[in-house]
């Protein structure tokens, strides 16, 4: 039956001890990291709950028995140093809040602008004028067939200033309103010089010379070269259609 009692009042005291500790002690410790700042918060609390407890109990581990003949005595120092320690922990925190409170209340802590009015809508659809297009001077290396005359009837609406340059055999009357040099890809290119150009579409390169010698007699003056390629690129094919797939054949002059 003694035992029985002895068991009962420690259940009962460590049951009262555990509701204290959830009910006010852990409340009042995490209450007080709510008038700090965010990096403040987890920077100390992390070091609180895992330095300074983990310390604190081996402190009190090494003073259990030394402490233990003067349990009474020693009690009464410690009971006032932890009050004092709580009642300057309050007064801190009293003085955190009421700061935080007075800085959010205060007219002089917000910003000097104005918040912008909301946009006034319109009850009709404006559409916003887009700046024309820069005319270009355009030179075409061909522009008399394959994909030219195309490229001519894109550009010429656009205002581009257009020059073609072809050997005057392929529709030779077509386009008799836009200047065009006459020459040949393969080595007479003396009508490309002394001139400049914006950009060069380059769709009649059938053969890697003829792209490489006005690609370097223009480098110095046309900034930008486009050459459209061909389905010369792949190997001839079997069927009609030519996939991804095609294995490509060397790209060499003498293939044509």
């Amino acid at each position: 039956m003694a035992l029985w009692r002895g068991v009962g009042v420690v259940a009962a005291v460590f049951i009262v001890r555990r509701v204290l500790h959830y009910a006010t002690d852990r409340p009042s410790k995490e209450m007080l990291f709510t008038a700090v700042s965010r990096d403040d918060r987890y920077k100390t609390k992390n070091l609180i709950d895992t330095a300074v407890y983990r310390f604190g109990d081996q402190v009190g581990s090494w003073t259990y028995g030394p402490l233990g003949a003067f349990a009474v005595p020693a009690a009464v120092p410690l009971a006032v140093a932890w009050l004092i320690v709580v009642v300057a922990l309050a007064r801190g925190f009293d003085k955190r809040t009421t700061r935080h409170k007075e800085h959010r209340h205060d007219p002089s802590a917000e910003p000097s602008c104005k918040p912008r009015s909301p946009p006034v809508r319109s009850p009709t659809r404006v559409a916003c004028a887009r700046p024309p297009p820069r005319k270009l001077k355009i030179l075409i290396l061909g522009g008399t067939g394959f994909i030219g005359p195309a490229l001519v009837e894109a550009a010429r609406p656009r205002g581009h200033t257009l020059t073609l340059f072809n050997r005057g055999k392929t529709n030779p009357g077509m386009f008799k309103d836009i200047e065009q040099l006459h020459g040949d890809r393969d080595g007479q290119l003396d009508s490309l010089k002394d001139n400049k150009w914006d950009a060069v579409i380059d769709d009649s390169g059938y053969v890697p010379r003829h792209v490489r010698l006005t690609a370097e007699l223009l480098k110095p003056s046309v900034p930008t070269y486009v050459f459209i390629s061909t389905t010369r690129d792949c190997a001839r094919p079997a069927r009609n259609s030519i996939g991804e797939d095609r294995q490509s054949p060397d790209a060499r002059d003498e293939l044509v």
